[in-house]
């Protein structure tokens, strides 16, 4: 799928070339070549992810390592491969796909909630509790990150502090 479509963008930006050799090209034309990439791993990942959304997995597996051959550091093809590896039972692999993603854009919060997930379906509480604090505070607003750093607390013994941070969240979002 993915490849028919980075062949069909090749070939049009190769015409482009053709149509203008002596490299008076206009600044659209320009541009086009200069970002065809970006196109083609865009849309690599959105078919990735309408494959993964319709349970289509080793599909969705395709379209995203293909996108990271084109761009290894693309942090949405990383996080969108690592939350599959996440469903498909690999948890030490999500964790480092994750992980990844976090290197490339460290302040989006659902990168690192992804990555305390990951954490507890490795069973390392203590540093899901950590990736959860992240997007509390990268997010203040969103209580989903409140719940799963006290869920973390309370599956480390500390019922107690979880429940009280769980009445917070309540308080805060009724």
């Amino acid at each position: 799928v993915g490849f028919s479509y980075i062949n069909e963008v090749n070939s049009m930006s190769s015409r482009l070339e053709f149509l203008a050799p002596s490299g008076r090209v206009s600044g659209a034309v320009k541009l086009a070549l200069a970002h065809r990439g970006t196109w083609v791993v865009h849309e690599l990942i959105q078919r990735g992810w309408a494959a993964q959304q319709a349970g289509h997995l080793a599909s969705a597996k395709t379209l995203y390592e293909q996108a990271l051959k084109i761009d290894p550091r693309h942090p949405d093809a990383l996080n969108l491969l690592g939350v599959l590896a996440l469903q498909s039972g690999d948890p030490v692999r999500a964790v480092t796909l994750i992980g990844k993603a976090i290197e490339v854009q460290p302040a989006n919060p659902g990168f690192h909630a992804n990555l305390a997930q990951a954490y507890l379906d490795s069973h390392r509480i203590v540093d899901a509790h950590g990736a959860f604090r992240r997007p509390a505070k990268l997010d203040p607003p969103n209580p989903q990150f409140a719940v799963g750093a006290a869920v973390c607390l309370a599956l480390q013994g500390n019922a107690a502090e979880a429940e009280e941070r769980l009445r917070a969240v309540v308080r805060k979002h009724p």
